[in-house]
C-alpha cells in the first residue's frame, strides 16, 4: 500500500495531478496476440482472460485508467452488491479514493518511472531497449514489486515475454499476489505462442502449461488453436485434449482428428458430447456418413453395411444410403440379410427395381431393365418384332479368286418368352467372284481347257435360331445356324456361345464360336477340283476368344483380348490362330452438349496375330483366306455412341493403323508336299477401317435403319453396307442400342 502511494506521488508531481496515470497501468490494455482463425472451420474464438478470479474488476480499472472516478466507484458499488462476501485489495480501494499527494519529487528513478507510466502503447514500443533495460536493473536492485510488474507488462506491450518473464517472477518473490501470478501467466502465454510459430511445438505446450499453472485455465486451448493453424495437429490435438473440457476445446479436438484422418476417434468423440453445440452434433450427424462413404468406396463392403443400415433408420427417405446398403449387402451375397433389410426399409423395397433398372441400362442389358421396371423408352420390346433386311459386301481382289460380291437379303423375328428372347431368321447368301484367268492356280493343276469348271456364283440359304438370357450381373446369349447347299453341296452347322460377367469393376466375357471364314467363294462356300472333282474348302473358323476390361482411371479403361482358333476345311490343310489385342481409351462424352453421346471414346491399341501356315491361294489343300504369319496393327480407334433412348441413334468406329505383315513361303500343295512352293512375302503400310450404322424411329409401327462400313490397307478394298426395316406389334417410342442394325441381339 505504501509502495502504491509513493508511485503515485510521483506521477502526480510530474502530471499535475492526472488521476488516470496511476501506477495501476502495470496492466495495460489487452494487445495480446488473437489466435487466426479460419472461419470455414471454426467461428472466431474469442479472446482468453488473462486471469481466472472470483471478481472480475476490469472494468472499474478501465474507468480510473481513463479518470472516469465516478463511473468507476459506480462500477465498485455494483460488484459488492452483487458479490457480498467480496473483499477488494488495498491497491483498489487506494486507487478509488485517490488520495492527495505530494506534487514534486527529486528522485531521477521515480520520475522516470512516472513518464513510462504515462506512455501510450505506441511510444511504449518505440522506446530503446536500453531505457527499459535501465530502469529494470535500478528496479532489482530497489526490489520495487509495483515497477517490476509495470515494466513486465510494458514489456509484453512490446512483444518481448522473454524480457517480461525475470520482471514477473521479481515481483512474485518480492510480493506474492494475483498481479504477479497474472503477469507470469500471461508472459508464459506469449512465449507458447512465440515457440508455436517458431516451429517448437513440445516447447510450446510446456510453456502453456506454466501459463495453467499461473492462472490461466484456458492456456491450452487457447495455444490449441494457433498450434493447428501452424497444422502441428499432434500437438493441437494434445492441447485441446488437456483439463479443463469445454465447447471449444471439444471442438478443437474434433478438428485435429480429422485433419490425422482419425475419421472414427473423431465419430465417437463427437457423438458423446454432442450435446455440448449445435456444431459438435453436426459433426457427429456428418462422420457417420462420410466413414460409410469411405467404407463403401474401399469395398470394405461389411463394414459399410453395417453403417448404412442405421443411417437409413435414421433417415428413411434418403435414396444414396439405400443404394450403398443394397449395393454393400449384394456384394456380400448377404441374400437373407438383404430380404431382411428391405422388410425394415421401406424406401430400401421401393429403390431395388430402380437400381437394378439403372444398372441393367448402364450394361446395355435393356430386356432385364424392362422386367425391373417398366420404362416406355423400352415398352413394346417384348411383343413380337419383324424384320427385313439387307446385307452387302463388296471386296475387291483377283477375278474368281479373292475378288467376292456378297448380298443378303433375309428375314427375322424376335420376342420374350419367360425372360428369355428367342430369335429365327432366315438368310439367303448370293455369292459371286467371276470365273479366274485361264492361267491362274486353281485346283490340282492349272487347266487350259475353254470350258474348265471353277468358281463363279453360287446361292444358298441359312436358317438361324438365337436366344438371349439376361440377369444381374450376367448375360447369355447364343446362336445356331446351318449353310445349305454351295459349290461343294455340303451344309455345315455353325453357332457361338457368349457370356458376360459383370464383377465389381469392368467385364469378363467369353465366347465360343464356330463360324464359317467368308474370305472367299472357296473358303465361304467350297468348290470342286476341275481336275479331280474332288469338293475342297468350305473353311470353319472354331475356338475361344476371352475378353477383360477394366477401369483404370475415371472415365478411362483397359480392354486386353486373346483369341485361341483353328481353320479346319474339306481336304483343306488345318491352321492354328492366335491373336492378342490391348486397347486403352478414354471416354469424352462429358465434354459435348450436342449431340447428347452415350459415350465418345477414343485411344490407342496394338494387336497381334499369327496363323502357323499360308494357306491363302486356291490349289487344292489351300483355304483361299489370309493367314500370315506374322500381323502387327498399332494405331488410334475412336467409337462414338449417341444418347439412349431418342428417335434415332448414330453408332460409329473408326481407326487408322499402321500395318507390318509377314508371309511365309506356302507349298502350291499343302496335303501332298511337292516340293514346289508360292514365294514368301512382306509388306508395311498404313491401314483404316471405318463403320457407321443408324436407327430412326420413324412412327411407332416402324424403324429404319442401315450401315456403311469400308476397310483399306495394301493392295485390300473391302466395303460393308446394309439396310434394315423392322415393325413391331406393339408401339415403339424410342430408338436403343439393340435396335442397331449390327447388333447381335436375338432375332435382329
Amino acid at each position: 500500500m505504501l509502495l502504491t502511494g509513493l508511485l503515485l506521488t510521483q506521477a502526480l508531481a510530474v502530471t499535475a495531478a492526472q488521476p488516470d496515470l496511476l501506477q495501476h497501468q502495470q496492466r495495460p490494455e489487452d494487445t495480446r496476440h488473437q489466435v487466426a482463425t479460419d472461419e470455414y472451420l471454426r467461428p472466431a474464438v474469442p479472446g482468453a482472460e488473462a486471469s481466472v478470479v472470483e471478481v472480475d474488476t476490469t472494468g472499474i480499472w478501465f474507468h480510473i485508467r481513463h479518470g472516469q472516478l465516478t463511473q468507476a466507484r459506480a462500477e465498485f458499488n455494483r460488484l459488492q452488491a452483487a458479490n457480498p462476501g467480496w473483499q477488494p485489495d488495498s491497491d483498489l480501494r487506494a486507487a478509488l479514493q485517490n488520495r492527495p499527494a505530494p506534487t514534486s519529487t527529486t528522485d531521477p528513478y521515480e520520475l522516470e518511472m512516472g513518464r513510462l507510466a504515462r506512455m501510450s502503447e505506441t511510444q511504449v514500443r518505440a522506446l530503446p531497449a536500453a531505457r527499459l533495460s535501465a530502469a529494470a536493473s535500478e528496479t532489482a536492485s530497489r526490489q520495487h514489486a509495483n515497477n517490476a510488474l509495470l515494466l513486465g507488462w510494458l514489456y509484453l506491450q512490446r512483444h518481448e515475454p522473454v524480457e517480461a518473464l525475470p520482471l514477473f517472477q521479481q515481483a512474485a518473490s518480492w510480493q506474492p499476489g494475483q498481479g504477479a501470478e497474472d503477469g507470469l501467466a500471461e508472459a508464459h502465454f506469449r512465449l507458447a505462442q512465440q515457440a508455436a510459430t517458431g516451429q517448437q511445438p513440445e516447447l510450446a505446450l510446456q510453456q502453456a502449461g506454466l501459463s495453467r499453472q499461473h492462472g490461466r485455465a484456458t492456456a491450452y486451448a487457447d495455444l490449441g488453436w494457433l498450434l493447428y493453424d501452424q497444422q502441428h495437429f499432434v500437438a493441437a490435438q494434445f492441447a485441446f485434449e488437456q483439463p479443463p473440457a469445454t465447447e471449444n476445446s471439444i471442438y478443437g479436438q474434433l478438428l485435429t482428428l480429422q485433419a490425422q484422418q482419425q475419421y472414427e476417434q473423431a465419430e465417437t468423440l463427437a457423438c458423446t458430447e454432442r450435446g455440448r453445440s449445435q456444431r459438435i452434433a453436426g459433426i457427429c450427424d456428418d462422420l457417420g456418413p462420410m466413414l460409410a462413404w469411405a467404407a463403401f468406396e474401399a469395398a470394405d463392403y461389411r463394414q459399410a453395411a453395417d453403417r448404412f443400415d442405421p443411417l437409413l433408420t435414421a433417415d428413411p427417405g434418403n435414396e444414396g444410403y439405400a443404394f450403398a446398403l443394397e449395393e454393400s449387402l449384394r456384394r456380400l451375397n448377404a441374400t437373407a440379410r438383404l430380404a431382411e433389410a428391405r422388410q425394415r426399409h421401406p424406401l430400401l423395397r421401393e429403390s431395388v427395381s430402380r437400381l437394378a433398372f439403372d444398372r441393367a441400362w448402364g450394361r446395355k442389358q435393356f430386356d432385364l431393365a424392362q422386367r425391373m421396371m417398366p420404362a416406355p423408352a423400352l415398352a413394346g420390346r417384348d411383343d413380337w418384332q419383324l424384320t427385313l433386311g439387307l446385307q452387302g459386301r463388296i471386296k475387291q481382289g483377283d477375278k474368281g479368286l479373292t475378288r467376292l460380291t456378297h448380298y443378303q437379303p433375309y428375314v427375322a423375328a424376335t420376342r420374350v418368352w419367360d425372360e428369355v428372347r428367342l430369335g429365327v431368321a432366315l438368310r439367303m447368301d448370293e455369292l459371286n467372284s467371276g470365273r479366274p484367268p485361264l492361267d491362274a492356280d486353281f485346283g490340282t493343276q492349272p487347266d487350259q481347257a475353254p470350258q474348265r469348271r471353277a468358281l463363279a456364283d453360287t446361292r444358298s440359304f441359312s436358317p438361324e435360331i438365337s436366344a438371349r438370357h439376361e440377369r444381374d450381373g450376367l448375360t447369355l446369349q447364343g446362336s445356331f445356324f446351318t449353310i445349305q447347299q454351295g459349290e461343294a453341296k455340303s451344309s455345315q452347322a455353325y453357332g457361338q456361345l457368349q457370356g458376360d460377367w459383370y464383377p465389381a469393376l469392368g467385364l469378363v466375357s467369353l465366347t465360343l464360336f464356330r463360324q464359317p471364314l467368308e474370305d472367299s467363294l472357296l473358303a465361304r462356300q467350297g468348290a470342286k477340283d476341275p481336275a479331280s472333282d474332288r469338293e475342297w474348302g468350305q473353311v470353319a473358323d472354331q475356338g475361344g476368344r476371352l475378353l477383360l476390361a477394366i477401369p483404370v482411371a475415371e472415365k478411362t479403361g483397359v480392354a486386353v483380348s486373346g483369341t485361341l482358333a483353328s481353320q479346319q476345311g474339306q481336304r483343306v490343310a488345318d491352321n492354328d490362330r492366335k491373336a492378342l489385342r490391348l486397347d486403352l481409351a478414354h471416354d469424352f462424352a462429358d465434354r459435348f452438349s450436342e449431340p447428347e453421346l452415350d459415350y465418345l471414346r477414343l485411344g490407342p491399341f496394338i494387336e497381334w496375330m499369327s496363323w502357323d501356315q499360308n494357306l491363302s491361294h486356291f490349289t487344292y489343300g489351300h483355304g483361299g483366306y489370309y493367314s500370315p504369319q506374322q500381323l502387327l496393327r498399332t494405331g488410334l480407334q475412336l467409337e462414338l455412341l449417341t444418347a439412349e433412348a431418342r428417335t434415332w441413334q448414330v453408332r460409329s468406329r473408326v481407326s487408322l493403323a499402321w500395318n507390318r505383315v509377314k508371309e511365309d513361303a506356302a507349298d502350291f500343295y499343302p496335303l501332298d508336299a511337292s516340293g514346289v512352293s508360292y514365294d514368301a512375302n512382306s509388306s508395311r503400310g498404313l491401314g483404316g477401317d471405318l463403320m457407321l450404322e443408324g436407327m430412326r424411329l420413324v412412327n411407332q409401327q416402324l424403324l429404319v435403319g442401315g450401315y456403311l462400313g469400308y476397310a483399306a490397307a495394301d493392295d485390300y478394298r473391302d466395303a460393308r453396307f446394309g439396310l434394315v426395316v423392322r415393325v413391331p406389334l406393339q408401339s415403339r417410342h424410342s430408338v436403343i442400342s439393340a435396335d442397331l442394325p449390327l447388333s447381335r441381339v436375338a432375332g435382329h
